[in-house]
């Protein structure tokens, strides 16, 4: 193929391709819920990783010789050079070169009927008290080593956000005798107020309310 043809093909694909799309553009795109992009952790923890506080009878190694604590978080410490994690089997540590955190949205717990209780990895329970809600969310912990390939991703880490539950309740009906509207507000399912107005096509208008209570 001479450089007129190669120039042709090229010009081809470049018009069925279109126009590039920044790189700016292409995160805001995919930052949307539908997408969970791994976050740095150097905004949350002032560029400081994770250092659990492990003793020396509870470290632990995964498969690949890391260091562990006994939630499954990698095992770090300090070195001059900046922070350091120490293999099995190996005499020298290996630098952290970097740690991001890849958080997803679990489950959303709402405790309208009584205590939600949500089973734990280590068998335990986590408490939803009734009236409140839950954002359960899992996160696990990828670090990369100074001059080790495979990186180390944590066991999952469970976290739950607690919030009382508010909701407001807007009806209206109509009749033959006239027209109602009302709003009620409930906290936690037992805090309540509201408020009525009607219109009697014959009696005329008339209202009512009643402040948060038990």
């Amino acid at each position: 193929m001479d450089k007129a043809s190669a120039a042709a093909v090229a010009a081809v694909l470049l018009l069925i391709a279109g126009p590039g799309v920044p790189a700016p553009a292409q995160d805001a795109d995919l930052a949307g819920p539908a997408f969970e992009i791994p976050e740095d952790l150097s905004p949350e923890a002032g560029n400081r990783p994770l250092m659990p506080d492990v003793p020396a009878d509870a470290l632990r190694y995964d498969d690949d010789g890391f260091p562990e604590s006994p939630r499954g978080l990698l095992a770090v410490g300090t070195d001059p050079a900046g922070y350091s994690v120490r293999m099995r089997g190996v005499e020298f540590p290996f630098l952290l070169y970097a740690q991001f955190a890849n958080r997803q949205r679990d489950a959303v717990f709402l405790a309208r009927g009584g205590l939600v209780e949500d089973p734990l990895p280590d068998g335990s329970l986590m408490n939803i008290p009734y009236g409140y809600g839950a954002l359960k969310t899992t996160t696990a912990y990828i670090s990369v080593l100074e001059g080790i390939v495979i990186p180390h991703v944590s066991d999952n880490q469970k976290a739950y956000q607690q919030f009382p539950l508010r909701d407001v309740y807007l009806g209206a009906s109509l009749g033959v005798t006239g027209l109602l509207a009302e709003v009620r507000y409930v906290e936690r399912e037992f805090l309540l107020g509201y408020a009525r107005a009607g219109w009697n096509f014959l009696g005329g208008v008339d209202g009512a309310a009643l402040a948060p209570l038990n």
